[in-house]
């Protein structure tokens, strides 16, 4: 093990290292992990706003409070791969959590990102979702 880690990293960046450890041992780090929670959590109010106002019951959130994404249900007649292509022709782009999933599903569940996108392109694009026609 220490012949891998030898190999691998032989370089350790120090001066790096004594600037991170300053960086936390003076509450800098801490201060950023607080006001970025508060910037992702109100882009993820945007969004469960937009998915309850436009999508109502067609769909269920799971999960709202983990991570910079949500996964969201559908609720429609539509097929996955139907969703997906008709997402995407309105310009909204859909990632399936079928391949995360050990066993075939149909739930048709997607994994709905919110760390990119300002507040103003989150709720647009939950709007174009709900106005495709099942």
């Amino acid at each position: 093990m220490c012949q891998a880690r030898w190999l691998g990293d032989r370089f350790t960046p120090l001066l790096e290292q004594y600037a991170l450890t300053d960086f936390i041992t003076e509450g800098h780090f801490e201060r950023h992990i607080r006001r970025i929670r508060r910037f992702y959590d109100r882009r993820r109010q945007v969004l469960v706003e937009a998915i309850n106002n436009y999508l109502g019951e067609r769909a269920t959130i799971l999960g709202e409070n983990a991570g910079i994404h949500l996964i969201v249900r559908l609720h429609t007649k539509l097929s996955e791969d139907e969703i997906i292509k008709s997402a995407y022709k309105v310009g909204v782009g859909m990632i399936s959590l079928k391949p995360y999933y050990l066993q075939a599903t149909t739930t048709k569940e997607f994994i709905f990102g919110y760390s990119n996108l300002t507040e103003l392109q989150l709720t647009e694009g939950v709007r174009r979702l709900a106005n495709i026609q099942e």
